[in-house]
């Protein structure tokens, strides 16, 4: 790679020296990007892997180079030139590909995506207030004028949304971009996947430089092994078939398939972890209730406007636990089950599991998963009727898990844009056409593409008055009703 991108260097415990450019390197300094070193990748994981508390700034630089050494391998294994301007933005749409995470990554996202779709505010948003409320303390002030909120914005943004509304308004940034000659719409529209670029799986698809790194990154720092791969044999297995298609030589195929089981297990490992599970959902319970509370607002006109006024280079999971330590006191005992859940995020007084059922099935076998999620509900609402309980304290969580976005039954000519992008594509050596790694025979996801996990697991917050014995009873009344409701 060219002199220019190794300006400066960052030690890295994955990937060892990583080079930047001047213009990198300044994208790297400014406060936006500085506030990714206060977003944990893994949200709350390392309550329960301490390690696990990585960054998103470390994950983002990561991805940047695994981005900077595809391209190097593609023009290696290829007749192709990639011009620099090319290289250049696709570097940097890897760099900032994360910079508009919320605080606490997904979790958050997701809930805030939903929370506003529900409350309609696409056409009734109420006055954006500050990230805290007014006259709390020396905290930051409301946010003051708002910038118009645009005819197609949603509700809320998902953070991909956001990144792109960093690049392109923040003006820390738009000073760097115009020091250097380089138009932000570019990258803007990269992170949007806005823009014909036959490179852009580099940067989002089933095997891109994200998941390249965090795989690895994670299995590092939380000391489970599922996520190990070889990224470095995959990375210099990349190429481009007949019709500039991104793929990768055939020799790859046990290696790509070993990364998509890896991360398969990765995720049931770390993410689906039962505690972290359970600390993920008292997370979600006193994040609504600052939203609640007017104290925070995720809302798509609030963040626009942190977002031009610069607040939001301040506004990450450090100043949400800050929030979650006032509301805990302004409490009191006014709020037993709040306060629990705020507890269970400050001091690690997670939820406890009742009850699991967990499945690997065919992806249109939904009717055991829909009944046993049925029968779960009505087990919590019975046995808190019949142990004099408050039904909030119960959570019935559910989730599923594809190994892969296609299966071996699609057809190419089938799957759309978004497919084809997350798609994981496989040079056949005779042809120089690339093919689909679920195509092959030989591979594992052959045979388990069309298959996904399925959980649903009971779990209950306690209270400090609970008898000893009533999780035992708690959990032998939800196992036993459900199984009879299954039987039934």
């Amino acid at each position: 790679m060219l002199d220019e991108f190794f300006r400066r260097r960052i030690s890295d415990p994955i990937h060892g020296n990583i080079g930047l450019s001047d213009l990198e390197s300044e994208i790297v300094s400014s406060r936006a990007f500085q506030r990714l070193h206060n977003v944990r990748q893994l949200g709350l994981a390392h309550l329960v892997f301490p390690g696990a508390a990585y960054s998103r700034f470390a994950h983002s630089v990561g991805a940047c180079y695994n981005a900077s050494s595809i391209l190097e391998s593609l023009q290696r294994n290829s007749d192709i030139q990639i011009e620099k301007s090319r290289i250049i933005a696709l570097r940097l749409a890897a760099l900032v590909h994360d910079i508009g995470h919320y605080p606490f990554s997904h979790a958050t996202e997701h809930l805030v995506v939903d929370y506003y779709k529900r409350k309609d505010l696409l056409l009734q948003v109420r006055p954006a207030e500050a990230f805290v409320e007014r006259g709390a303390g020396d905290l930051p002030s409301p946010i003051g004028d708002l910038t118009p909120l645009g005819v197609s914005d949603p509700p809320a943004f998902g953070h991909e949304d956001v990144g792109r509304l960093i690049v392109s308004s923040d003006s820390e940034l738009a000073e760097i971009f115009l020091r250097h000659g380089l138009d932000a719409a570019l990258v803007s529209e990269l992170l949007g996947k806005a823009m014909p670029e036959p490179l852009l799986p580099i940067i989002s698809s089933d095997l891109d430089c994200d998941r390249l790194d965090y795989l690895n990154r994670t299995a590092h720092f939380s000391g489970t092994p599922y996520g190990s791969v070889d990224i470095r044999f995959l990375v210099d297995q990349s190429t481009i078939d007949c019709e500039g298609k991104f793929c990768f030589e055939n020799k790859a195929v046990r290696a790509a398939d070993h990364l998509l089981v890896s991360r398969y297990y990765d995720h049931l490992q770390v993410p689906f972890h039962k505690t972290v599970a359970a600390l993920e959902w008292s997370l979600t319970e006193s994040i609504t209730a600052l939203m609640d509370r007017g104290i925070v607002d995720f809302s798509s006109r609030a963040i626009r406007a942190s977002i031009a006024n610069g607040i939001w280079r301040t506004f990450d999971d450090f100043s949400i636990i800050e929030r979650f330590k006032e509301l805990a006191i302004s409490l009191g005992s006014s709020d037993p089950i709040l306060s629990a859940h705020l507890e269970a995020v400050l001091n690690r007084k997670a939820a406890k599991l009742l009850a699991a059922w967990e499945d690997f099935a065919p992806l249109l076998n939904d009717d055991a998963y829909t009944l046993t999620i049925d029968a779960a509900e009505r087990a919590t609402k019975d046995a808190a009727t019949k142990f004099g309980l408050d039904s909030r304290r119960f959570r019935v969580w559910r989730n599923t898990k594809r190994i892969s976005s296609v299966t071996s039954g699609d057809k190419l000519e089938d799957l759309d844009d978004g497919q084809l992008v997350e798609a994981i594509f496989i040079k056949n050596s005779l042809t120089n056409r690339a093919e689909l790694l679920v195509s092959h025979r030989e591979s594992l996801l052959y045979h388990l593409s069309d298959k996904r996990y399925t959980g649903v697991r009971i779990y209950y917050l306690p209270d400090a008055n609970d008898s000893p014995d009533l999780r035992d009873k708690l959990r032998k009344e939800v196992i036993g009703a459900v199984k009879a409701r299954a039987t039934s």
